[in-house]
């Protein structure tokens, strides 16, 4: 139970931290990091943490199969190892899930921000608050779709 606990509490401080570096590598145009230690920017934190609970909340789903698949594997049988392999595979799709997402959906939300005359990084740059909030919210919100077909996985 002990490894079980482990094992989530590292593979999700991993996936935050990568979802985190994935996120500030494709945020052209503005440093995150920079604009909350340099400029004390709460627009730019709000957004961070939104990307934090959106892998937080995916990665809760991908998680879920694991114990599952412990619980169902015996000693030595086949159906352990498809019970094994399930669980984590389940975990495996879900990070590769909760680390690309909140990228792809930012710099998606970013594009169609810049065509119609309005640039979503310039108003986090203005310490926009409720772009902020409204760019988090997004996030999180299809983190919780992403994180319903995730943890759905295990039953396929």
């Amino acid at each position: 139970m002990l490894a079980i606990i482990l094992f989530g509490i590292v593979w999700s401080l991993f996936t935050i931290a990568m979802s985190i570096f994935l996120f500030t590598k494709l945020s052209k145009g503005i440093d995150e990091m920079i604009e909350i230690k340099s400029n004390n920017n709460s627009a730019a934190a709000i957004v961070l943490a939104g990307v934090i609970f959106s892998t937080a909340i995916t990665m809760q789903a991908a998680l879920s199969g694991i114990p599952t698949s412990l619980s169902l594997s015996g000693f030595g049988a086949i159906e352990s190892t498809d019970a094994w392999w399930g669980g984590f595979s389940q975990a495996l799709i879900g990070f590769l899930i909760a680390v690309v997402s909140p990228s792809l959906l930012a710099f998606a939300v970013h594009r169609i921000s810049v065509l119609g005359g309005f640039d979503v990084h310039q108003q986090i740059r203005n310490k926009n608050v409720a772009v902020a909030i409204t760019m988090a919210a997004i996030l999180v919100a299809v983190s919780w779709v992403n994180a319903a077909w995730v943890s759905s996985l295990w039953s396929i």
